[in-house]
């Protein structure tokens, strides 16, 4: 949405919604859904993805889903509260506020900022968070695609539609032509298969004919020998093998291209018979799951999770020995900042960091808590964690996956504490 679009909503939230309570909170799979009560307008929609915020007559229309940690505290949080009032808080970005009475919900419309819940001068959730840094905006004016703040719901939804639709098609379209160029492709070697295996016995066959008159122990570049229509056929031999042993050779050469050639046709088959099945109307596409025609990335492994902070860092968290190596040695940079638990196994947290960007104290904090949430300290409740620069870790050759050798670093002992990684959002 634009920034004028965003004005027409919050303007509409506080003129209307004063005195609606809060009734519950959903999830949608584009965003989050807050129910309202006591008003005809029945909820608010804000979609940090895809930078949306605006009220919700029809809320029938959001499809429920399992909730998250951003849902769970919100009902914690603001459920039964009174809406008291909207405003725009650009001053952070794309962002609203919405006020609860003593209480005030930040939503910032971005996928690397949480939501913040505000009393007063204390932010109750995310915990061990800040308030975000203001920054100049530039407010470029667009025209709003409507002045009709409850218009805004139905334009959504189109677009997701279509945008669905078309990566349907998109999908759809990718898939057949994979298929037909498989059928092209194995068309192609079931012609080769049965032309050059053909060849080779028939080549084969007269060598084993003639084999009596010539001399089978003999090393020669080519033979001419009649077949059994009086034809002369010239056969280029391999001269590092006698004749008995080209024959040979011929045979299997045409039994490799015989067993190529049902091979070929199993698979020109099932590729034609998918062909015949594939159709648009089969294809569904959820967010959170791969569809039928993205079947191959369930193959390709992510050898990290991510996290993001409240104020926007990003942590990569391995989660196999190997993925460890994988992940510090071929996908980090040498100044991102890296963690781990000391003397545990456990998996490398690895911090982005631009060139020459300072690492900072709350950084330093959450990288450990994550080292030590995913190693075997966890079970101890506390330990101590190394982190240093990428730069400086280095591997030998013949240690083992995810073992490394720190030249320089630091260390911090830590008590963990579920209440940073709850403020944490996994993607």
């Amino acid at each position: 949405m634009h920034y004028s679009e965003l004005e027409i909503s919050v303007k509409f939230v506080n003129d209307t919604l004063k005195g609606a309570f809060i009734n519950n909170i959903y999830r949608h799979k584009y965003g989050t859904l807050i129910k309202l009560y006591g008003s005809d307008i029945k909820g608010l929609f804000f979609s940090r993805e895809k930078k949306a915020f605006f009220p919700v007559m029809d809320i029938a229309q959001y499809k429920r889903e399992e909730i998250g940690n951003l849902e769970e505290s919100f009902r914690k949080y603001i459920n039964g509260r009174r809406i008291t009032g909207a405003a725009t808080a650009f001053e952070f970005g794309k962002a609203v506020i919405i006020f609860l009475g003593e209480i005030k919900l930040i939503i910032r419309l971005s996928n690397s900022f949480l939501p913040l819940i505000v009393e007063n001068t204390e932010i109750l959730w995310p915990a061990n968070s800040f308030f975000p840094e203001k920054i100049s905006v530039d407010l470029k004016y667009f025209q709003p695609l409507t002045d009709n703040p409850l218009k805004f719901s139905d334009i959504f939804l189109t677009n997701i539609k279509n945008s669905e639709e078309n990566e349907i098609l998109r999908l759809y379209n990718k898939e057949k032509a994979n298929i037909e160029k498989n059928i092209a492709l194995f068309k192609a070697e079931l012609e080769k298969a049965d032309i050059e295996g053909e060849i080779c016995l028939n080549k084969a066959s007269l060598l084993k004919m003639w084999l009596y008159s010539l001399d089978s122990s003999s090393r020669l570049k080519n033979v001419s020998l009649y077949n059994m229509d009086g034809v002369e056929v010239n056969i280029n031999l391999n001269p590092a093998k006698t004749v008995l042993e080209n024959m040979n050779h011929l045979f299997k050469l045409a039994s490799k291209y015989k067993t190529g050639k049902l091979r070929a046709q199993d698979m020109l088959e099932k590729y034609e018979s998918k062909l015949n099945i594939l159709s648009i109307e089969n294809i569904s596409i959820k967010k959170d799951e791969p569809s039928e025609l993205k079947r191959k990335e369930l193959f390709i492994h992510k050898p990290y999770h991510v996290y993001i902070t409240s104020w926007g860092s990003v942590f990569f968290v391995g989660k196999n020995a190997s993925d460890n190596d994988e992940l510090t040695f071929k996908i980090s940079s040498p100044h991102d900042f890296w963690f781990h638990a000391k003397d545990y196994s456990g998996s490398h947290v690895i911090l982005r960091r631009k060139k020459n960007e300072q690492l900072t104290e709350r950084d330093v904090n959450v990288g450990c808590m994550l080292a030590v949430n995913y190693s075997k300290a966890k079970k101890g409740g506390e330990g101590e964690v190394w982190y240093s620069e990428r730069k400086f870790i280095r591997k030998s050759k013949g240690m083992a996956h995810g073992a490394v050798l720190i030249t320089r670093g630091k260390s911090r002992y830590v008590v963990f504490d579920q209440k940073i990684m709850d403020t944490l959002n996994k993607e």
